[in-house]
């Protein structure tokens, strides 16, 4: 029997944009200046005020350019250890969705913050073997040219 499913308009797995890391950049510094997540979050010194403020606001940023549920964790407020002992199997789901998240923007972050690499190391990651490129149903085989002719 055909169905009449139709498929999610938004994309699964957020996109991890410019946008969205410097954001989670903004936030990680905000947090280290504060002394943790707890003083970026509950903080009672009133001098800290207009930071915490900056957090909760990137927090919700980030919430939706992640397009993260309602329900769903925050991203700031998940952490790297695992589930916490007390929550519940319907809720850890969802906690371990986040958790995922968090890790793909952290490496994100250090992926964005090294050094891009030099041309000759670039060089040498390629494949030297013959390659086979497959176009439009017919095989042609590609011999690599030679690196040393200018």
């Amino acid at each position: 029997m055909p169905t009449t499913r139709r498929p999610i308009a938004r994309c699964p797995i957020p996109q991890i944009t410019d946008e969205v890391l410097n954001l989670f950049r903004r936030a990680c510094e905000i947090e280290h200046a504060l002394g943790g997540i707890r003083n970026a979050t509950l903080g009672l010194n009133p001098k800290d005020a207009p930071r915490r403020a900056e957090y909760q606001r990137i927090s919700m940023q980030l919430h939706r350019a992640l397009q993260l549920e309602v329900w769903d964790e925050n991203i700031l407020f998940v952490s790297d250890e695992g589930v916490p002992s007390w929550m519940s199997a319907e809720r850890a789901s969802g906690y371990l969705k986040v958790q995922r998240i968090r890790r793909m923007l952290r490496n994100a972050l250090e992926a964005a913050e090294q050094p891009n690499p030099s041309v000759s190391e670039v060089e040498r990651a390629q494949p030297s073997e013959t390659t086979r490129a497959v176009t439009q149903g017919t095989s042609e085989w590609l011999v690599p040219h030679d690196r040393g002719s200018g």
